[in-house]
């Protein structure tokens, strides 16, 4: 059974928590003649490309949906050349890119049985602000992970819950496929729950990250204590987002602590720690065969920003934030999968909301955005839609929403 590490979305605990992950969401391959292999987003939260064509076999009975219950909702669009729109979501969870600029968005309902809930998806056009479609999976499913799908899957999801009604844990897969039919997979492996990276075929299963392109193989290893399963030495691992074809950066959790980070090499098969990355959790994004991370702790932020060779995992300071920050103010860094680029937030209680445009290169703040909307309040970390786009989710005038933030002359500020 996949041991599940819940994410807060509280922001004082969403940069340290066990899904990136993750939150992060990671992308599930495409198969068959054609496909073409994309790799997944930073981290977190995860945002990906869905393009390959894929012919899926059914295990289980495919449920259609009913046409005649399915509500649509219609609400204004958004103008795409803003510095910011608003994107209408009601969510009990991070809502994932899809790709084709469609979110999955969980919404739970209460049941006639006590402690069973029911989930809706809303799938959203985010350029047009709008209900596609819905699906309502079976009562008792919990929605705990979702990956992004490919060719003609949406999104693979995985309930990973207690059963009250048989007083057990159990695991169990849904496959929505591109005209909103599903499976519903009981007793699912890890090949039934998989991402791709550069078409390698990768899930984060139990504690390990396990390659799925044939057998099942564990590629980077977690760890138990013995006679303490999920002790305070447990360690789990989570990918976080590639270098290239053959690399990726992987994140190693633990219990109120953060043990470091370090590179999977498929072309060694070959999982290298960094040696001094305790307390050090990649930003996202590779520049200047760098990979940039933020020292923190376990229940907090940080404001220091440090580097990573790829090559000689040597790590080095680069910056801290270059303003004071007051008590229970915060500062978080984002970097597209691209680098060319830092984007910080800065909020809290005594401040307002802004964010800086750094260059990775010096450190250096090229561009200060004081007008993010102050009213809007951040649960989650931000995501990248791609390399001009950042997306968070939170309220503002206690309605949930999803912020869509996209730095203005990128091309003429970064030149």
């Amino acid at each position: 059974m996949k041991n599940k590490f819940i994410l807060s979305l509280v922001l004082s605990a969403a940069i340290l928590s066990a899904c990136d992950g993750n939150a992060a969401q990671d992308t599930p391959s495409a198969e068959g003649e054609g496909s073409e292999s994309y790799t997944t987003g930073s981290y977190q939260q995860h945002f990906y490309e869905s393009i390959a064509e894929m012919g899926a076999e059914a295990e289980s009975e495919t449920t259609a949906p009913d046409e005649t219950e399915t509500e649509y909702t219609e609400t204004t669009s958004v103008p795409m050349d803003a510095l910011y729109r608003f994107i209408d979501v009601s969510f009990s969870q991070i809502p994932v890119l899809l790709g084709n600029n469609i979110i999955c968005s969980p919404r739970s309902n209460e049941t006639d049985t006590p402690l069973v809930r029911q989930y809706d998806l809303d799938f959203i056009n985010i350029n047009e602000n709008s209900i596609v479609n819905i699906v309502s999976l079976p009562e008792g499913f919990e929605v705990d992970e979702i990956y992004p799908g490919s060719g003609n899957v949406l999104a693979r999801i995985l309930s990973d819950t207690y059963d009250h009604r048989v007083e057990a844990m159990v695991t169990t897969v849904a496959v929505i496929y591109d005209d909103f039919s599903f499976d519903i997979i009981d007793e699912p492996t890890a090949k039934d729950f998989y991402f791709e990276h550069y078409g390698h075929k990768i899930s984060e299963w139990d504690i390990d990250i396990v390659c799925v392109d044939g057998e099942p193989e564990v590629i980077v290893p977690g760890y138990r204590k013995e006679d303490d399963e999920n002790g305070f030495y447990t360690e789990y691992q989570v990918y976080k987002f590639p270098i290239d074809e053959d690399r990726f950066v992987y994140r190693t959790g633990g219990y109120e602590r953060l043990p470091g980070f370090g590179i999977y090499d498929f072309s060694t098969k070959t999982a290298r720690n960094v040696p001094d990355s305790k307390d050090l959790v990649p930003v996202g994004g590779v520049h200047d065969g760098k990979v940039y991370s933020v020292k923190t702790a376990w229940d907090g932020f940080g404001s220091e920003l440090y580097v990573t060779d790829i090559e000689t995992l040597e790590t080095s300071f680069f910056m801290d934030f270059p303003y004071e920050l007051q008590l229970n103010d915060f500062v978080n860094y984002y970097m597209p999968e691209s680098g060319k680029y830092i984007l910080a937030l800065r909020n809290g209680y005594q401040v307002d909301n802004i964010m800086y445009l750094i260059d990775p290169d010096t450190g250096e703040i090229i561009k200060t955005y004081n007008d993010v909307p102050q009213d809007f309040n951040f649960y989650s970390i931000g995501t990248f839609i791609d390399d001009s786009s950042i997306i968070f989710s939170g309220t503002i005038d206690r309605e949930d929403k999803l912020l869509i933030f996209s730095p203005q002359n990128l091309e003429n500020l970064l030149s």
